[in-house]
Order: C-alpha cells, then sequence, then structure tokens
C-alpha cells in the first residue's frame, strides 16, 4: 500500500510496455535486476587494455595540470565509449557516445591512422565528474567496501540532467527507470569507475614492491 501512495503521490505512470522495453539497448538481451553491471559485460581486464590507455600515468599531474587533464580524460574516455559501443545494439545510443569533431589536443597527438575513438561532449563530461569526485577522495575511501556504488550514484546525481539531453524522444514511451539513457550512463560511469580504481591499486601494489625491493636492498648491504 505504501508503495502504491509513493507511486501516487509522484505521479509515477507506468510504461505502455508493461514491465518490458520496446527494444532492449544491450546486445545480451538478459537484463540484471541490479541497476550496476559487476559482471564481464561491463568489467575492464587491464591486462587486455590498449597500452595507450596506460603508457604513462597522466593522471598524477591533474592538481598541476588541470587543462592537461582534461585532455587526458578525454584521451580516456575514447576508449570508455569504444567500450561501451561494443556493448550495445542501439544505433542512435551509439550516435551519442562518439563525435568526430572533437578536437582534444592529446588526442591528436596520439592519434595514429585514425585508429582512436573521439568521444562526444557528454562522455567526456561524464568521465571528468567521476576523475574529480575520485581525486577528492583519500585512499582509505577508495578501498572502501562498495566505493563503486557510492561513486557511481554521487556521479550519476550529478551528470543525469546535464547530459543525452538529446534522447528524450528516444525515451518517451520507455520504462522511467530502466530506460536506454539510465542503461548507457550506468555502462560509462561502470567502465570508467572500474578503470580507475583497478588502475590505482595496481599504482599502489607497485608502489608497495618497489619500497620492498628497496629495504631488501637495504638489509643486504648492511650485512655485507
Amino acid at each position: 500500500m505504501s508503495y502504491k501512495k509513493l507511486l501516487v503521490h509522484h505521479h509515477v505512470s507506468g510504461s505502455q510496455y508493461g514491465n518490458c522495453l520496446p527494444e532492449s539497448m544491450l546486445n545480451n538481451t538478459t537484463l540484471s535486476d541490479s541497476i550496476l553491471l559487476y559482471d564481464d559485460e561491463c568489467n575492464v581486464n587491464l591486462e587486455h587494455t590498449p597500452s595507450y590507455v596506460h603508457d604513462h600515468n597522466y593522471i598524477d599531474t591533474y592538481i598541476k595540470l588541470s587543462p592537461y587533464i582534461d585532455g587526458v580524460t578525454d584521451y580516456t574516455s575514447g576508449f570508455i565509449a569504444r567500450k561501451v559501443t561494443k556493448k550495445i545494439n542501439c544505433n542512435i545510443c551509439k550516435h551519442f557516445l562518439v563525435d568526430n569533431s572533437n578536437e582534444s589536443l592529446l588526442i591528436k597527438l596520439k592519434d595514429r591512422n585514425d585508429a582512436l575513438v573521439r568521444p562526444s561532449k557528454d562522455v567526456s563530461y561524464i568521465c571528468k565528474v567521476i576523475e574529480k569526485n575520485i581525486k577528492c577522495k583519500d585512499l582509505k575511501y577508495i578501498f572502501s567496501k562498495n566505493v563503486m556504488n557510492k561513486i557511481y550514484l554521487e556521479t550519476k546525481r550529478e551528470v543525469y540532467t546535464s547530459v543525452f539531453s538529446g534522447m528524450d524522444n528516444h525515451v518517451s514511451g520507455q520504462s522511467l527507470f530502466t530506460n536506454h539513457r539510465d542503461q548507457l550512463l550506468t555502462l560509462i560511469i561502470s567502465c570508467y569507475v572500474h578503470l580507475r580504481l583497478k588502475s590505482i591499486g595496481k599504482q599502489q601494489e607497485q608502489s608497495r614492491i618497489g619500497i620492498r625491493k628497496k629495504l631488501t636492498k637495504l638489509i643486504l648491504f648492511s650485512n655485507e
């Protein structure tokens, strides 16, 4: 009864398609009950990530070079746009992921034979908001429980009304909570957050290994 009151109070009406989407946006027609996709469809395996994404640790210069990190995030956003494009079968949604007129300087410098994907402004903006939300957190927070959920919700609240405004006609008639805009946002945010958190974890592990090697050498030399 309380659920019905909530729907009436907020004027939430059901879709004409009931519990089904008129067209599934995902290639995999079986959708998870959870809004966040933590299966292999969204996880980014760093071992199979192109080398140009990790050829330099650009993110550490974020505080000193804000314009530079904008270019770096555009650069990484292209990888995210390509990743998400391969996961969906809706051509209209794919149109909102890529913008060939993107004039990012770093993409121009790193691009060879037009191999890199140029992200749309909306994709770049979403990734920059995520980067900001990650950068303002300490490592204790980054490695805390359910951090992906927290960053996801924080980012979605901030960007939801600002991105993909051209999709209004496309999502009309679709389910309120599982329309293509929501699914697209979920894929972009989840993929970028997963990529960054794994990268941070890898950097921390390499740092610990470096310290361990240094201390080992000190012990060996002191015993000579």
